[in-house]
């Protein structure tokens, strides 16, 4: 039977495997094409860049939105319905 802290350490390399992973796929969408459906009903395109340390805003570059282009922008997970990447 495992002991308590072998299951602690056990659960702790797991968390590190999925974050690895997690960290490995967010560099590998960085410049990825998306459309961002947004609650208030527009479509708008642009190019993923990153996202924040607990994942409530989305920075991308290149937002075509229906009123111009902006090289740069935070949007907030709250504001986006759905979201299509081109891979």
């Amino acid at each position: 039977m495992e002991s308590e802290y072998d299951l602690k350490k056990l659960k702790q390399n797991q968390r590190a495997i999925l974050r690895d992973r997690f960290l490995r796929m967010l560099m590998q969408m960085d410049g990825k094409h998306l459309t961002i459906e947004t609650y208030q009903g527009a479509t708008v395109t642009a190019n993923f860049r990153s996202i924040d340390y607990d994942i409530c805003n989305l920075h991308v570059s290149n937002l075509n939105t229906p009123i111009g282009m902006m090289p740069n922008a935070l949007i907030r997970y709250s504001d986006i319905l759905n979201i299509k990447f081109s891979v």
